[in-house]
């Protein structure tokens, strides 16, 4: 579509399949608005052979030629991280790298709850393989154990000896992931923030449990919006999905505690500019409200849900956010106050 003087081109970084097929669902909605072109390989099919640092130093000469006026991605992985970088090296609308990596370094983030929202973080301790026996002796098992960067569950399990903690750090599977797989991580985490722990770490943490939700939302110009609450249920006596159910049934005053949480810890890493969401846990049997995890980036499997119930897809406030723009919320607010 060529440009017109309304039309605001945004580049989409490392496209997958979802990114087409719900793009494409609410086309008719976005187009008169925005040109959107993808730019970048799908880097979360091989992580460890995409060179991050190559790939922003060619796509920044790229975009500016193009004349962007946005760049945004929903690949968690490396793509929201690139992302945030080009959108540095641009000057464009969006979230910084350290607020990015701040939310999906796992260990940061931690540290980041621990001080902004004390009472929804676990307790946690930082692993490192190459020294694991001289912490997992001091462990409360059980834990749960992941990777400081994970991946779809990839080497996250619960532990619960000192010995299983050990087996587990230094299993060669372990230590391959914690180097060739994060490689863009450190990459990017080098250049471009002043963290200094890398990605060959694993972090421990308390057991959580209770009933597990999504809530979305974006902040634009340093204001906090939430979108809403998103149900996982579970198959019985497992912790695997059976379904996904928009809005929460969880009762009103539990989910504005959760909007207070997202909002105060969102704000204190100093993420603006973009869609993000945090998997959170509600234990009934405690009344406490804990997060699971923070993802500095739209929640790309739940776009077509929002469409259905709000007429809305998140896809589009994507877009708006990446062009520097209000989205326009009319039919999710209605949707959302209505349910509660």
């Amino acid at each position: 579509m060529p440009n017109t003087p309304m039309t605001r081109t945004v580049a989409l970084i490392c496209p997958n399949d979802p990114d087409r097929q719900h793009l494409a669902e609410c086309r008719e909605r976005w187009e008169s608005k925005y040109r959107v072109f993808f730019h970048g390989p799908n880097a979360e099919n091989a992580p460890a052979d995409f060179d991050a640092l190559a790939y922003v130093s060619s796509a920044v000469e790229e975009l500016r030629a193009a004349g962007v006026d946005g760049v945004t991605s929903a690949s968690d992985y490396p793509g929201c991280l690139v992302a945030a970088a080009l959108v540095q090296e641009l000057g464009l609308p969006g979230p910084s790298p350290q607020a990015v990596f701040r939310c999906s370094h796992k260990y940061y983030a931690r540290l980041a709850q621990r001080e902004s929202v004390p009472d929804a973080c676990p307790s946690f301790w930082l692993v490192d393989p190459q020294t694991v026996g001289d912490l997992a002796g001091r462990l409360p098992y059980p834990v749960f154990v992941k990777p400081i960067k994970s991946w779809f569950s990839q080497h996250a399990r619960r532990v619960d000896t000192p010995e299983e903690l050990i087996e587990f750090a230094t299993d060669p599977g372990t230590t391959a992931f914690l180097s060739s797989f994060v490689a863009p991580f450190d990459q990017l985490l080098g250049r471009y923030t002043d963290l200094t722990i890398k990605g060959g770490y694993l972090i421990a943490e308390e057991l959580l449990g209770g009933r597990q939700v999504t809530l979305e939302g974006f902040v634009y110009r340093s204001a906090v919006t939430i979108l809403g609450i998103t149900d996982s249920i579970m198959y019985p006596g497992t912790i695997s999905f059976q379904r996904f159910d928009f809005p929460s049934s969880l009762p009103l005053a539990i989910q504005r505690r959760m909007h207070d949480v997202a909002a105060r810890v969102m704000m204190h890493v100093g993420f603006d500019n973009s869609l993000f969401n945090i998997e959170m846990f509600y234990d009934e049997a405690t009344d406490t409200v804990k997060i699971i995890e923070i993802n500095p980036r739209i929640c790309g499997q739940f776009a077509d849900l929002y469409e259905k119930v709000t007429g809305t897809n998140t896809y589009e406030i994507l877009l708006a956010l990446a062009a520097g723009e209000q989205p326009d919320l009319d039919g999710v607010q209605r949707a959302t106050c209505n349910a509660t």
